[in-house]
């Protein structure tokens, strides 16, 4: 994901760049429609990074939840042993 990141990143620089050069030849409206892509793809670079950050988040919070309640555990223990028996005995 990081790889897109930086994708879309490099490609917003690059129509900025195109903006300010076509902005100092009095390409107005071009520039302008550079200047927006440009706006666009830093964004999409944006909302790419924060959802890996989201993602990555996600990953802690089962640990935080057992450290900070230690009976979730038990609860979670007891919960998977009740789905064992049920699957088994649906089996047999």
């Amino acid at each position: 994901m990081r790889e897109n990141v930086e994708l879309w990143l490099k490609q917003s620089l690059e129509d900025l760049d195109t903006a300010k050069v076509l902005l100092n030849n009095n390409k107005y409206y071009a520039s302008t429609f550079y200047s927006h892509q440009a706006a666009e793809k830093a964004l999409k670079a944006l909302l790419l990074n924060v959802e890996e950050i989201r993602k990555e988040a996600l990953k802690l919070n089962p640990n935080y939840t057992i450290s900070r309640y230690p009976d979730i555990l038990m609860q979670q223990i007891v919960y998977h042993i009740y789905y064992m028996i049920k699957m088994m005995q649906k089996s047999i």
